[in-house]
């Protein structure tokens, strides 16, 4: 809270109280997401300087381009 006292012109000893409130809220803490930059400049979550853990022909996953979810899980 700020309090602002100035003194009435011609007033003598009188003078005018100003308050002014000021909330600050708190904001959330964000956590960033992981990426890593592959060909054409685009945007990946897997790192792809990484080697890979299982062959492509063993483990083939369709997966939704737009959220990266997987649509069906391989048989075992």
């Amino acid at each position: 809270m700020i309090f602002e006292v100035k003194p009435v012109d011609g007033g003598g000893q009188t003078v005018i109280v100003n308050d002014t409130f000021r909330l600050r809220v708190p904001e959330r803490t964000r956590e960033g997401s992981m990426a890593f930059v592959g060909d054409g400049n685009r945007l990946q979550r897997t790192d792809p300087t990484a080697m890979p853990l299982f062959d492509d022909d063993i483990c083939t996953v369709n997966t939704d381009p737009k959220t990266g979810e997987i649509r069906e899980v391989p048989n075992s």
